[in-house]
């Protein structure tokens, strides 16, 4: 089965947990912890989280939304996440402020980058648009950053081929 998973989760004061980056130990340590009411949370809904599977199951490691979450988003794929973490990472070493799943009023960014060594400061939107959307999806969702006074920046599939505006 080849469909994604939520393998990102956060916890207390905004620590990532990235399954791929975990041990089989450091594993077990987060399930004990999740069991004791620990607070993870999806970042694409902040839904209370949950770790499963690993070592001894037959299923593969991943956090799962606690029961009754309601979630719109579709889990990520380790690739997309990896290139939003190494965007991040980017800006950090170039000394902007930088947030993975940044949420706005009506928009979410993958990341969100903010400079505030400049005046005006200057606050970047970076979108790593893996999935398939309509180029008046793009424009529409670019459109909110603007308004927002956030420059966007798209990063798409190298030979990605728009379906034209408003289809």
């Amino acid at each position: 089965d080849d469909d994604p998973l939520y393998i990102v989760a956060r916890g207390e004061g905004g620590r990532e947990y990235f399954v791929p980056d975990l041990s089989a130990e450091d594993w077990g340590r987060l399930r004990q912890i999740a069991a004791r009411g620990a607070g993870l949370h999806l970042p694409c809904c902040g839904a209370r989280a949950y770790p499963r599977g690993g070592e001894g199951t037959r299923v593969q490691r991943h956090f799962y939304h606690a029961a009754g979450a309601s979630c719109g988003s579709e889990p990520e794929t380790a690739e997309h996440h990896i290139i939003k973490r190494s965007v991040a990472e980017e800006f950090r070493r170039a000394g902007w402020v930088a947030e993975t799943e940044f949420a706005g009023s009506d928009w979410r960014a993958d990341v969100l980058a903010v400079s505030t060594r400049r005046k005006p400061v200057v606050r970047v939107a970076v979108e790593v648009q893996r999935s398939h959307q309509t180029s008046g999806e793009q424009v529409a969702r670019t459109a909110k950053y603007h308004r927002d006074g956030i420059l966007c920046f798209w990063l798409v599939p190298w030979g990605a081929k728009s379906t034209g505006a408003g289809t």
